[in-house]
């Protein structure tokens, strides 16, 4: 931050202040929920707190603690690709003075299915049908022996249903969903759906 003072002395003392606030570094998408994006950067002590615009021009977040590094954009929608515009500002005596904006492309996480049904009807097999995802490009099957065991990525389809042919009979079995969107020739994944459990049959 420049603070300059400029003016003369005629029994009272004007003086004018012209502040410039720096760029912002490190700025960066960090991390996203299907309704939310965070975005972080580099602390500047020198400043009062930082802005995040969207691209409508509106301010989505003001974060008013020069120690905070990150800030999160709220009621988005998923799986959707977004820039987003970051600045610091100053606050002296009431005024507010501004930074250059920092451009930064961010991408919600795709929305996360639900398992609708998931049985055993032949020997040795399990059949686990989702809700379908709008958008997805494909869809994870986990498969573990306990709830919160290990839990291992058996099959990738891009349909909603999908019959595990490698179950042994009379055991339980966990299986729990992640759908995949790819956006700009990267994968962007979901929260995993709840897990549901099934015995083989014998």
């Amino acid at each position: 931050m420049i603070v300059k003072g400029e003016g003369n002395y005629t029994g009272t003392q004007t003086v004018n202040y012209r502040i410039s606030v720096p760029s912002l570094t490190g700025v960066k998408f960090s991390k996203s929920t299907d309704k939310t994006v965070t975005i972080s950067w580099t602390k500047n002590s020198v400043v009062t707190g930082y802005e995040i615009y969207n691209s409508k021009n509106r301010r989505a977040v003001r974060v008013s603690k020069a120690s905070t590094t990150q800030g999160t954009v709220k009621k988005l929608k998923a799986g959707t690709a977004a820039t987003f515009r970051v600045r610091a500002y100053v606050n002296k005596d009431g005024q507010y003075y501004y930074g250059p904006f920092t451009s930064v492309k961010t991408v919600t996480a795709p929305s996360a299915t639900k398992i609708t049904s998931l049985t055993s009807k032949k020997a040795k097999q399990a059949v686990v049908k989702w809700k379908k995802v709008s958008g997805a490009t494909q869809y994870e099957v986990y498969r573990s022996t306990s709830k919160k065991g290990k839990y291992k990525k058996i099959a990738t389809t891009k349909k909603t249903s999908y019959t595990d042919k490698k179950a042994t009979g009379g055991k339980k079995y966990f299986y729990k969903i992640r759908v995949c969107k790819k956006i700009s020739k990267k994968n962007y994944y979901s929260s995993y759906s709840a897990v549901k459990s099934v015995k083989a049959k014998k």
